[in-house]
C-alpha cells in the first residue's frame, strides 16, 4: 500500500484501491530535482530508524494532518473509518511488540482497503500515513522511508494550488522553477523541518513517550492554512 513510487519519477497519489482518487501533485520529471532530493535524504534516515520508531513518526503525522483538517467533506462511513483508524493505530505504537497487534493492524489495513476520501487530499494522506503504521507493524521487512513525501504533501499541494492554480505541476520547462518556488514557501519549509526535527529526535536516545510528545507539539505543522 504505502510509498510507491510512480513510474516517470513523478509522484502521484494513484494506484486502484488503496491510493487517492484524484493526484495531488507531480514534482519529478526524467531528472533529479531538489525536491528527489530532498525526499531521498529523508526516507534513508527513517528507514535507518527502529521499527517501532517509524511507527511513531507516520502515526503522529496521520494524526496531526487529519485532527486540525477541515472533515467536512467526508461522509459518515469516512469519518469512522478515520477515527478508528486513529483510534487502532494509537493502540498499536503504545503496545509495540505484544503478540496481537499484528492483528490488529491487519484489521487496520482491511479498513483502510477502500477508496480513498475524493475531497481531501489530507485525510487521503492521513489515511496513507496510517496504512504506513499498520504494514510496519506488519510486516518486518518493510521499508516506509519514501512514504515522508506522503506527509508534506498537503503543504506542497496546497501551496501549489495557491502559486499556480493546480494541485500538481508536471514536467516541463518551468518544471525547476516552480519546484523551487514551492520548496521556498514558508508552510512548505515548515513541514520539511518538522520532519527533519522528528526525525532527529527519533534518531537520538529520547525515551519514546517524550519523543511522541515532542512530535505532538509539533506535528501542526504538516497543516497548511488552508485546507486542502
Amino acid at each position: 500500500m504505502c510509498g510507491c513510487r510512480v513510474t516517470g519519477l513523478a509522484r502521484a497519489i494513484t494506484t486502484a484501491k488503496a491510493y487517492c482518487t484524484r493526484t495531488a501533485l507531480k514534482l519529478r520529471g526524467n531528472t533529479m530535482t531538489a525536491y528527489d532530493d530532498l525526499i531521498d535524504r529523508l526516507a534513508d534516515r527513517i528507514n535507518s530508524l527502529p521499527p517501532r520508531r517509524q511507527a511513531i513518526f507516520f502515526w503522529r503525522s496521520a494524526e496531526a494532518i487529519a485532527l486540525y483538517s477541515d472533515a467536512n467533506s467526508l461522509d459518515t462511513e469516512e469519518r469512522v473509518a478515520t477515527e478508528l483508524a486513529l483510534r487502532e493505530t494509537k493502540y498499536i505504537v503504545l503496545n509495540w511488540g505484544e503478540e496481537h497487534v499484528k492483528e490488529i493492524a491487519a484489521s487496520v489495513r482491511a479498513l483502510l482497503d477502500r477508496p480513498q476520501p475524493e475531497y481531501s487530499i489530507s485525510i487521503e494522506c492521513a489515511w496513507m500515513c496510517l496504512g504506513c503504521v499498520a504494514r510496519i507493524a506488519c510486516n518486518d521487512t518493510y521499508r516506509p522511508g519514501i512514504s515522508v513525501e506522503i506527509v508534506i504533501r498537503p503543504s506542497i499541494a496546497a501551496v501549489s494550488e495557491e502559486m499556480f492554480g493546480v494541485y500538481q505541476i508536471g514536467s516541463g520547462p518551468d518544471e525547476e522553477r516552480q519546484i523551487t518556488l514551492i520548496l521556498a514557501n514558508p508552510e512548505v519549509k515548515g513541514a520539511v523541518r518538522y520532519c527533519q526535527r522528528a526525525i532527529a529526535t527519533l534518531e537520538s536516545n529520547e525515551r519514546d513517550e517524550l519523543a511522541m510528545e515532542m512530535l505532538k507539539r509539533e506535528a501542526p505543522a504538516l497543516v497548511p492554512a488552508n485546507n486542502i
